[in-house]
């Protein structure tokens, strides 16, 4: 009786054949994989005479390239297939590759396949890691597929620039000229905590939205006129609209000055009440104002907010929007009581050759020097605002055309006096023409048409040879 081939034969002899067997399986256990029989390139299936590597013999990865797979069935009890009880079995992989040859099965899953001779091996620029310490490497590039860690047979997972999972992501360091600087700490948070909240005034609607008001004497008074602590400018209210008065207590009142539309508190017209925090008070038909309490830090906070709004970024001066927004309030003013109202438009001479030949730093130096003096002129109800790039316009108000024209004269012997510094040490010199119109017989119906008259009478100031003022009552 013939002995079976793989139970007979001795360890580490190798078999001259091996016939397959059918595949022999009990319920619930899985078929053992199959067994790969290496050969050279030129050997095939079909040659039953081709010799078969050992189970206990270890496999290179390249044994299992190239062609001629030949499958056979391992004997019971020496498969290489097979696990301990317990243990994960390796899935078979029968994917084809390009040549038609089997993938090996015995790929093992979540772990890198192992590489194949036909494969070229990859090289990446290494890349360091930052946060930690230089490291010495032992070559010039970076290999993909990684080498295995000495001792283990499988390769770890890879992600990112080759950095294995097990180690820690990489942190960042600051470096030595990156520390924030502490100091003053607790002197200025003790500065911010002894600030007491003082009362204000913020206007919320009206020709003057966003200016605040510090409520810091013992009698504040409200109204048209420019002699009021709140001086608010609407043809509605009142010369002494109203007035507010600090007690020793602290409380603060409002109280109604007769006005002709009255005073209003929280939409209540009122003789005189109790004012709180956050109250809103309207004198007159569109000027309404809110009461609070505010800090230094707070105040200041407001009132950048309403210079950014209303000012030029440059001369400081009005804005072109404040001015034509406060001109058409003035005009309605005019019209509806019938007093005079002047209208000034003022250039500077030759400013485009200031520029060629100093340089635009320096003119504008010029503008912020004529814008300065031109305000140090003025009444403190006049207004004066930058309209274009070196025109001004100068609103005044209650005065006749003669005051008007001498009002302009003014202005133009104080540019013409004007010497303005440069960086290199020079002095600019400079002129200026000015037109000035001035109603009071309702001669004009919009702003435009008051822009228009005044624009006309600069034009002829500058064709008579610059430097002067044309002034005409209309």
């Amino acid at each position: 009786m013939a002995q079976d081939e793989t139970k007979g034969t001795k360890p580490g002899a190798t078999p001259t054949e091996l016939t397959p067997r059918p595949m022999r399986s009990t319920p619930g256990q899985p078929l053992p994989p199959p067994s790969y029989n290496p050969s050279s390139a030129s050997s095939s299936h079909t040659q039953p005479d081709q010799q078969a590597v050992p189970h206990n013999q270890e496999r290179s990865p390249g044994d299992i390239t190239g062609a001629g797979v030949h499958h056979s069935s391992p004997s019971r009890g020496s498969a290489p297939g097979f696990a301990p009880h317990g243990a994960r079995q390796p899935t078979p992989h029968p994917n084809p590759s390009s040549s038609g040859h089997m993938v090996s099965p015995f790929q093992p899953v979540g772990h890198a396949r192992a590489p194949r001779r036909d494969i070229e091996t990859h090289e990446f620029p290494r890349i360091p890691q930052r946060g930690s310490a230089p490291q010495q490497p032992t070559d010039s590039v970076m290999r993909w597929p990684p080498p295995a860690p000495a001792g283990s047979p499988l390769q770890p997972m890879h992600h990112g620039h080759g950095r294995p999972t097990s180690q820690p992501p990489p942190t960042y360091v600051p470096s030595s000229g990156e520390a924030t600087m502490i100091a003053r700490t607790e002197a200025t948070r003790q500065a911010i905590e002894n600030q007491q909240e003082q009362p204000y005034l913020i206007v919320m609607a009206g020709n003057m939205a966003g200016q605040i008001f510090s409520l810091d004497t013992e009698r504040t008074l409200l109204g048209r006129s420019p002699d009021c602590e709140v001086s608010l400018f609407d043809i509605d209210i009142s010369r002494i609209h109203a007035e507010i008065r600090k007690h020793s207590n602290g409380q603060m009142v409002l109280s109604d000055f007769n006005s002709t539309n009255g005073t209003y508190l929280n939409g209540k017209q009122i003789s005189q009440s109790e004012l709180r925090d956050g109250d809103r008070v309207q004198l007159g038909c569109s000027t309404i104002l809110k009461f609070s309490f505010h800090s230094e830090i707070e105040e200041m906070y407001q009132r950048r907010l309403y210079e950014n709004a209303v000012l030029d970024g440059l001369t400081q001066i009005y804005n072109r929007k404040f001015f034509e927004e406060r001109l058409s309030t003035e005009l309605s003013f005019a019209q509806r009581h019938q007093s005079s109202l002047s209208l000034l438009m003022i250039d500077i001479d030759h400013f485009k050759s200031v520029n060629d030949t100093h340089g635009h730093l320096a003119g504008d130096q010029v503008l912020r020097y004529v814008a300065q003096s031109i305000k140090d002129l003025l009444r403190k109800e006049d207004i004066v605002a930058r309209y274009g790039g070196e025109e001004f316009a100068v609103i005044a108000r209650g005065i006749q055309p003669t005051q008007a024209a001498i009002l302009g004269e003014r202005i133009r012997s104080t540019v013409e006096m004007l010497e303005v510094p440069t960086n290199n040490g020079n002095m600019i010199r400079t002129t200026s023409s000015i037109g000035v119109v001035t109603m009071g017989n309702n001669q004009f119906t919009s702003p435009q048409q008051l822009v228009h008259e005044a624009d006309m009478r600069l034009y002829q100031a500058k064709r008579m040879g610059r430097n002067r003022v044309v002034a005409e009552s209309v």
